[in-house]
């Protein structure tokens, strides 16, 4: 999908009102709590609590004997709308990622060289 300033505000004016859906209550975590755009476990937590109205583990444990989950579906909501340039995560989020990334990366190439 290519980005474009159009397509972004058209998903933004469209998820602004539309709370029905995993994708509009996503966005509106995304929109009112920052610290969920670079943790799909916040998120995902906001998302139990404000749209499912889970606050308890033991509200969670029900909604896994009832198979009412939909963490993946949360999570690519997050991405969808994050494609669009929409509520990216924080530079630091952003640079410690890229850090862990470049760790794997030398362990690894130090593992297929055998040290």
């Amino acid at each position: 999908m290519e980005w474009s300033w159009e397509k972004a505000e058209e998903m933004r004016s469209k998820l602004e009102v539309d709370l029905k859906t995993v994708t509009g209550q996503v966005y509106s975590i995304l929109r009112d709590y920052p610290e969920t755009r670079g943790n799909d476990g916040l998120l995902l937590c906001h998302w139990l609590e404000d749209h499912k109205g889970v606050g308890t583990f033991g509200g969670l444990l029900m909604m896994a004997n009832e198979n009412k989950f939909k963490f993946e579906s949360v999570r690519r909501a997050r991405q969808l709308i994050q494609a669009q340039g929409i509520f990216l995560p924080d530079d630091e989020v952003v640079i410690n990622r890229r850090r862990l990334q470049e760790v794997w990366r030398q362990v690894l190439a130090a593992g297929k060289r055998g040290e």
